[in-house]
């Protein structure tokens, strides 16, 4: 192997470097080839002493220093500031009493079906006592109807709630990891 398909292949193994790093390890090794040559060494007593290409890049990869996030801090802290100052607390403000409501629909959908089942039984118990009489009977389904709507409405409105939850919890999350300076990752 020549010198040009070790550096080949260590720039290739070096891609996941940023492009300045990447750069200086490449540089570093060109320099200490043309000093080792110019020493009278021999291309493959040099390449030798290099290792492989797989194994320098290792090396180089540990002793690369994670990307600093772009931008400037200060004024990301101070943009996001802002924007929770003029938008984030009303938005805020506005999906909390969203989920309030949410969670007082759900309880609600609970309501409905006990107050059908109660109204079922009151005048259950009351045609006993006083005889069939269509006020009684009409009654009767008004409690089992109302039973019926609250059973459909407590899941309808337990996933709604949980929807509503769940977005507000990514939105906050997401946030969060803007103001730190890291990268959405999906």
């Amino acid at each position: 192997m020549t010198f040009t398909q070790w550096n080949k292949k260590l720039k290739k193994r070096l891609s996941a470097l940023p492009a300045q790093e990447r750069g200086k390890v490449l540089a570093y090794y060109e320099e200490l080839y043309m000093d080792k040559r110019d020493a009278g060494m021999t291309e493959a007593d040099i390449l030798a002493g290099f290792s492989s290409p797989e194994e320098a890049a290792a090396r180089a990869a540990e002793g690369s220093e994670a990307p600093a996030p772009k931008g400037n801090a200060a004024g990301r802290f101070f943009f996001m500031l802002v924007l929770y100052l003029f938008i984030g607390i009303p938005v805020i403000a506005a999906i909390f009493s969203l989920a309030v409501t949410a969670a007082a629909l759900f309880l609600s959908g609970f309501a409905v079906l006990a107050a059908g089942i109660a109204d079922f039984f009151y005048f259950l118990i009351q045609i006993c006592l006083y005889g069939a009489g269509g006020a009684y009977i009409a009654h009767l389904g008004i409690g089992l109807g109302c039973a019926g709507a609250g059973a459909l409405l407590v899941p309808l409105f337990l996933f709604l709630t949980k929807a509503l939850l769940t977005a507000c919890g990514k939105l906050l999350r997401a946030t969060g990891r803007y103001i730190r300076g890291k990268k959405e990752t999906v």
